[in-house]
């Protein structure tokens, strides 16, 4: 014998199945994944400067760290044609030689990317002016440059610092990411934490 289902029951059963297949569950804050472009206002700019001025802005990273993508590279999930695809509208025609080998801009870039270059210590500035030859001609030069370009003081250094701040401010970061930066505080993070909470509170998922 078929059972047979009232109309009651059927409606029953297609809301259960509609709510079970909706991509985004109907429960906040939303901490780990977005339904909603958190850069739609930006969407104007290019993505790498719609990028820079929402970290500005909202304090997040657009970006993983390199070393993320460093570690793809290795297991093959981004390949050399991406990387070159990457570089090819940053390079130059440009090249030195080093030895025997020619090398080129592009693969200096390439290596800086895939590996990270840092210079090493001993390869400081101080460290090549010891060993020049020209020692004392650099001494002296470089005495004669201090007594001409006065280093800025400590009192000169902080107000610049502060001119270069106080233009930061709501241009480049909120008056609570400065604190945080200045002064050790945590602004930013509570003023998120109770944002979360009262739009939690107050809003729906629409």
């Amino acid at each position: 014998m078929t059972q047979t289902y009232s109309d009651t029951q059927r409606m029953a059963l297609r809301s259960q199945v509609k709510l079970a297949s909706e991509i985004v569950a109907p429960y906040w804050p939303m901490r780990t994944f977005i339904h909603h472009n958190p850069l739609h206002e930006l969407e104007s700019r290019s993505f790498h400067e719609a990028v820079q001025r929402g970290q500005h802005l909202l304090g997040g990273r657009g970006y993983l760290p390199s070393e993320h993508y460093r570690l793809y590279y290795r297991e093959g999930r981004i390949r050399p044609e991406h990387v070159d695809a990457a570089l090819r509208p940053l390079a130059q025609d440009v090249s030195v030689r080093i030895g025997d080998r020619q090398v080129s801009q592009p693969d200096v870039l390439r290596a800086h990317l895939l590996h990270g270059i840092s210079a090493p210590a001993e390869e400081s500035l101080e460290t090549l002016c010891e060993r020049a030859p020209e020692r004392d001609v650099l001494t002296a030069l470089t005495d004669r440059l201090h007594e001409t370009l006065r280093p800025p003081s400590v009192e000169e250094r902080g107000q610049e610092a502060v001119r270069e701040d106080l233009a930061a401010l709501g241009q480049k970061q909120t008056l609570a990411a400065w604190c945080d930066h200045a002064l050790g505080t945590g602004l930013v993070a509570r003023i998120n934490d109770e944002l979360i909470r009262w739009c939690a509170a107050f809003l729906d998922e629409g």
